[in-house]
């Protein structure tokens, strides 16, 4: 923690650095794994609904990378077990201080 001097003669005390300790993140990897989790099934969930406006952002190069077009309920698992190996590799990093072997 850093301590700043405020215009009155005590000192204040400012919040911590979130960089300041990456072993100690600001967001631990399981708040993380979940919100990854909520945007990827939210963006699947998404391809379900079709107006004229979206689908013709999703008629675009850009769009069909960024929205998708067709909702596929295999990919629902995949991102699950994707995320889920990713957050338990940084968990592992950042509790035992070694990178996952493979």
């Amino acid at each position: 923690m850093g301590i700043a001097i405020g215009l009155e003669k005590s000192p204040t005390i400012s919040p911590p650095i979130a960089i300041s300790n990456p072993r100690s993140p600001a967001i631990h990897p399981p708040t993380i794994a979940l919100l990854a989790l909520a945007f990827a099934w939210g963006e699947e969930f998404s391809q379900l609904y079709h107006a004229p406006w979206i689908d013709t952002i999703r008629a675009t190069i850009l769009g069909k990378l960024a929205l998708g077009n067709t909702f596929n309920w295999p990919d629902l698992p995949a991102y699950a077990v994707g995320i889920a190996l990713g957050a338990s590799a940084e968990w592992r990093k950042l509790c035992c201080g070694k990178p996952p072997t493979t």
